[in-house]
């Protein structure tokens, strides 16, 4: 088994360009958090099963540190919540919600009302203390303004001008479809091979400290030459798969670059 500070120290840096990811993304970490627990649950209970025996709310339980009740409410909420509607509800997105459902924030027609800054029960401040707790209005009021979600008037006064939060996406689906992919099969092949101890996955790093003019160099070679190596791969590759009616199997090769 291994150390569980070796291990730890190992996550925190894998975590790092991955909490950049969300953060830039929008994912608070109270739906990052969510989400871990409900995958947590899923692969304890499919996963880790005994044997012969049906996977208990108790054994998950157990192996996830969770409380039965937990894993329970978990199960349940991940069966009545698809992916496509996990939000990313963080404090700014809870002020928006407020903003266009609460009527005390509301106009006479039941639109998002302009609201000044400070003013009393009909302010941005008083809104924001109500759906963000103790977030200071003015960074969340920051926020708003990086994602476009709100316009400042001449006389102060604040207007709605999106209905829901959604931060300047700089990632494609297609490209975090590709993001998930390449990640998992990384973290299987790593866990795979030590778990195995036998040379079942390929893995290989090589890294040095370059120059501005190196660095260069070394991103156009990578480019060309990973084109090369990836086409030599797909040669190693069936064009047709001759395991219908077979236990069937996913294999492929991630090539990326790193800079920091």
């Amino acid at each position: 088994m291994t150390d569980n500070g070796n291990l730890a120290r190992a996550l925190a840096t894998f975590l790092r360009p991955l909490a950049r990811l969300l953060l830039r993304n929008g994912m608070s970490y109270k739906a990052f958090a969510e989400l871990a627990k409900r995958v947590f649950v899923e692969v304890a209970r499919d996963e880790f099963r005994i044997p012969g025996r049906k996977q208990s709310d108790s054994r998950v339980s157990v192996i996830t540190g969770l409380s039965r009740k937990e894993v329970k409410r978990v199960q349940s909420d991940a069966a009545h919540q698809p992916d496509s509607e996990l939000r990313l509800h963080n404090r700014a997105a809870r002020v928006i919600h407020g903003w266009v459902n609460d009527p005390d924030f509301q106009d006479r027609t039941g639109e998002p009302d302009r609201l000044p800054m400070e003013n009393g029960g009909r302010s941005f401040t008083a809104l924001v203390r109500r759906y963000s707790g103790d977030a200071p209005p003015r960074a969340v009021l920051d926020e708003l303004d990086r994602v476009h979600a709100v316009e400042r008037h001449d006389d102060g006064r604040l207007s709605l001008i999106a209905r829901d939060y959604r931060p300047p996406a700089d990632v494609s689906p297609e490209k975090l479809d590709y993001l998930a992919e390449a990640m998992a099969g990384l973290i299987s092949s790593v866990d795979g091979h030590w778990q195995n101890g036998e040379l079942t996955h390929f893995q290989g790093h090589a890294a040095v400290t370059l120059s501005s003019e190196e660095l260069a160099e070394f991103r156009s070679r990578a480019r060309i030459e990973g084109v090369e190596l990836l086409d030599k791969a797909k040669a190693w590759l069936p064009a047709t798969s001759q395991a219908a009616g077979k236990e069937k199997y996913t294999a492929g090769i991630v090539l990326y670059t790193y800079e920091k």
